[in-house]
């Protein structure tokens, strides 16, 4: 199959039908064998990118709890808030300085993010959305009361906004892909998930102007 695939060209009237129909076989068996393993979200995305339409995918909050994998990415970005944001340690100097330098009875309010790239792991994480990444924006409102500093806001987890369920030329599956596309019965689409959670964080200010966090805790997800 690996040569046929080599040497077509859409031109080929006599090649064409037949490497349409090896794709089309290509992928119902591998729709077939995502859903036999129990990868419920890896098939249903081979069914969503086969019907050609494209657009966007948003994924609920109840699908997303189902990949330990974006749980663990979203649990690294929180621990980045709690330990560089929250104490002024980001690359953001300005933010940094607002933060150690803010005055008693003073407020200030800012926003961060932190990307965490998702490792390979679990078959049914990476064959649903291949090589991704999880990005947390957060939006904060800091006030100082003597040495103690309560901040409070919320962070929005999701992908970055450049995810696709897509082929790229080294994967497994993307000649029939290109063959599926190009016959105009399959369609890259973009992913996406909104996971919102509250935050509330407290922190000391140090004798040598530095930030200790005493603690943080975190909301439900909405």
């Amino acid at each position: 199959m690996s040569e046929a695939f080599d040497t077509f060209r859409l031109s080929d009237a006599d090649t064409a039908p037949r490497l349409l129909q090896t794709s089309r076989r290509f992928f119902d068996a591998t729709e077939s064998a995502f859903g036999f393993l129990g990868y419920e979200t890896a098939a249903e995305n081979v069914r969503r990118y086969r019907s050609g339409r494209g657009g966007l995918e948003e994924y609920s909050d109840a699908e997303i709890a189902r990949h330990p994998a974006l749980l663990r990415a979203e649990d690294e970005n929180r621990t980045h808030f709690e330990a560089r944001t929250f104490t002024g340690r980001t690359r953001n100097d300005e933010l940094n300085a607002e933060l150690l330098g803010l005055r008693d009875g003073g407020s200030y309010s800012f926003f961060d993010k932190w990307d965490f790239s998702v490792p390979i792991s679990g078959p049914s994480t990476y064959l649903a959305f291949g090589r991704t990444s999880v990005t947390s924006n957060g939006a904060f409102s800091a006030h100082r009361n003597g040495d103690v500093v309560t901040i409070r806001g919320y962070v929005g987890h999701g992908f970055g906004p450049r995810e696709k369920f897509d082929f790229n030329a080294d994967q497994p599956g993307s000649r029939p892909a290109a063959v599926l596309e190009g016959s105009g019965e399959a369609a890259p689409f973009h992913m996406a998930y909104d996971r919102i959670q509250d935050v509330e964080a407290e922190l000391r200010y140090e004798p040598a102007g530095s930030l200790t966090l005493r603690r943080a805790t975190w909301g439900a997800v909405r």
